[in-house]
């Protein structure tokens, strides 16, 4: 492929992963704005029971795009969480609330200060694995709450697996303070729980998948741990595998996305669809372009002629018109010097006649 097509096709590329750069920004723009929304529901109303809170987000669950579930956890204290297991066992008999060990094994939650439970989730069905825990208790979460509640911002946390996922699913929680309205008490937490992969293809749509695989990866964890958020399975499980899909790609981009206090880094490369569908789309493109521009140089050149034609044609007149008016003037000269010939001759006559006649 020549030069000029090869870089058609790789602004188009670049264009395409910014329409889907474009799309994973919007739909988190939505699913904040759910979490922004729980926020506000628990600072103003007390007590928020459990069917309110259920109905309040089937209301705005046109938001949920791309979300695993929305939650809040509210804050228990050590001499608040018999009464908070109490209260809850009245409508869930077998609520407690747990923690993770090193192993992942659930196991009661360990004697401290303060918890923040996981309670209000929507949908629970699909999320009772993580019905009670204590998500402090897990450090790259708490390392989250903390900023959060220092900060009063949403907070995104570190690539975690998601405790509701069987696989090893990676994810991300957007963590958003709450307190009251009125006293200021801190409440909790509103919470967003992204599955990273459903959150990118469902951005990406089926179409953009066939064309391009991307690489997402968390650029603020700086940690030294796999920070890789998404990627392609084609890009398989080793560098050997991902290093040949990179280095196959005709086409790169490489762009950023805020995902609220991070920057997740998005690496696409063009598939075979993309290449394949794009060689003969930009050869008529760049034929067109050159035919088109025989065509603008073809027209140009007829009018170049067609105005050097009339200069020299306005010349040749104008030189015309200075040759008739020497030849005219040349006549009329003729004419005159004839006339003064004979004029000539008859002083002449008349002098002769004077001079007889004396």
């Amino acid at each position: 492929m020549q030069t000029n097509e090869r870089t058609l096709a790789q602004v188009k590329f670049e264009n395409l992963c910014i329409e889907v750069q474009g799309d994973l920004a919007r739909i988190t723009r939505f699913t904040m704005q759910q979490v922004t929304a729980i926020k506000g529901l628990f600072s103003i109303v007390p007590n928020v029971t459990y069917s309110q809170f259920l109905s309040f987000t089937n209301i705005s669950s046109s938001l949920t795009v791309g979300l695993q579930a929305v939650q809040f956890a509210p804050i228990v204290t050590r001499a608040e969480k018999n009464a908070f297991i109490a209260n809850a066992r009245l409508t869930f008999p077998n609520f407690n609330i747990f923690e993770r060990n090193a192993s992942g094994a659930s196991i009661p939650v360990q004697d401290r200060d303060q918890m923040v439970v996981v309670y209000y989730i929507d949908p629970l069905a699909s999320n009772l694995a993580v019905f009670g825990f204590d998500t402090s208790s897990n450090a790259i979460r708490n390392t989250s709450l903390e900023k959060a509640r220092v900060t009063r911002e949403p907070v995104a946390t570190a690539r975690i697996t998601l405790l509701q996922e069987s696989g090893q699913q990676f994810g991300f929680l957007l963590y958003t303070p709450v307190f009251q309205a009125l006293s200021g008490k801190h409440l909790g937490f509103a919470t967003g729980v992204f599955r990273a992969v459903d959150l990118y293809e469902t951005a990406a749509g089926a179409s953009r998948l066939s064309q391009l695989s991307a690489y997402i990866r968390d650029a603020s964890d700086t940690s030294g741990a796999d920070n890789t958020m998404y990627k392609d399975k084609l890009f398989g499980s080793t560098d050997t595998e991902a290093q040949a899909v990179t280095r196959a790609a005709l086409y790169t981009h490489k762009l950023s996305l805020p995902i609220a206090d991070r920057t997740w880094t998005l690496e696409f490369y063009s598939k075979s669809e993309f290449e394949n569908n794009n060689v003969q789309t930009i050869k008529i493109v760049a034929l067109t372009v050159s035919i088109g521009l025989s065509l603008f140089i073809a027209l140009v050149a007829v009018i170049f002629l067609w105005v050097l034609r009339c200069t020299y044609a306005s010349r040749i007149a104008a030189e015309k018109f200075k040759v008739d008016v020497l030849q005219k003037s040349q006549q009329e000269l003729s004419e005159i010097a004839n006339r003064l010939d004979k004029e000539e001759q008859m002083l002449s006559f008349i002098l002769n006649s004077l001079d007889f006649c004396m």
